[in-house]
């Protein structure tokens, strides 16, 4: 008796991550790499390593392509031939890289002032939007 399988290798692939370029992936996956990387260097450098927050951590990241898949998943539903996937990739890559820099900066590593700049706004807009995420979801207790 022959079993044959429903999807072959470049299916599924196509199937979870159709519309975003392998390219683009492959920056995610080495994005996401270098801010673990430079994120445990850091807990070192801070005498605040602990294997949980690594665990936790890394299923995080892991979580990351999770959020690619859904916007491929809303790409097929919206017909939008992978714009949406593609824009929260790069989105996904452009957060990896602010932390990355933020760690190489707090590890002694000179990072160019314009880059720090920019890195400051990025946060400060992003903290001000945390704030009132949390006032308004504290509002509806």
């Amino acid at each position: 008796m022959e079993i044959t399988a429903f999807f072959h290798g470049d299916e599924i692939f196509n199937f979870f991550f159709g519309g975003v370029s392998v390219q683009m992936l492959a920056y995610l996956a080495l994005s996401i790499f270098m801010d673990m990387f430079t994120g445990i260097l850091k807990s070192f450098k801070l005498k605040n390593f602990k294997s949980n927050y690594n665990f936790i951590g890394i299923t995080k990241k892991l979580c990351i392509f999770l959020v690619v898949v859904l916007g491929v998943m809303i790409d097929a539903i919206l017909k939008t031939n992978g714009a949406v996937a593609t824009t929260t990739t790069i989105l996904l890559i452009a957060n990896e890289i602010a932390s990355i820099i933020e760690n190489l900066s707090l590890l002694g590593v000179k990072v160019p002032n314009f880059i720090k700049d920019k890195l400051a706004v990025l946060k400060e807009k992003d903290d001000k939007k945390s704030d009132t995420k949390d006032t308004d979801m504290n509002d509806k207790d």
